[in-house]
């Protein structure tokens, strides 16, 4: 499956997802536990059932589009180079490279080229992001033992 880019969101498709936001909003409160989303094949008369991952989905992709967010669906298992990399994480090449070499995130050499897998990157941004998180608790928590009024 290739990357799939929606970069710019028309009013209009901001206007019919806040609706369709608003419907499936009063749908979940009045059945009180998870629904899943179906769609109608009107010349064969069948209802298709989602998977629950799939409405999930398309739940979240509808939620950006009401909010004018721009929407990116790139497989896990995708291979891809440091630039790519880079944007996905929102840093430098030679940044990657970087991490590449110390180890931090895996990747397989083609060649002369180093490729990454998308998950590998998701990996390494979610133990980034627990770190921090860990950290600014820590200096949350001491500021409060020493008193500095935050």
């Amino acid at each position: 499956m290739p990357v799939k880019n929606v970069e710019k969101i028309g009013a209009e498709d901001q206007k019919i997802a806040n609706q369709i936001l608003i419907m499936l909003e009063s749908a979940s409160k009045r059945s009180k536990r998870k629904f899943q989303i179906c769609i109608e094949n009107k010349q064969q008369n069948d209802l298709i059932e989602l998977p629950t991952a799939a409405s999930n989905l398309l739940l979240d992709i509808i939620e950006c589009i009401a909010n004018g967010k721009s929407i990116s669906m790139i497989p896990t298992d995708k291979t891809i180079s440091t630039q790519e990399a880079a944007d996905l994480m929102g840093v430098s090449r030679p940044h990657v490279v970087k991490l590449l070499e110390d180890g931090k995130i895996p990747f397989k050499k083609v060649g002369s080229h180093r490729r990454v897998q998308v998950k590998d990157v998701q990996q390494y941004e979610q133990k980034l992001h627990q770190t921090r998180k860990q950290k600014i608790s820590l200096l949350a928590k001491q500021a409060q033992e020493l008193n500095l009024g935050y």
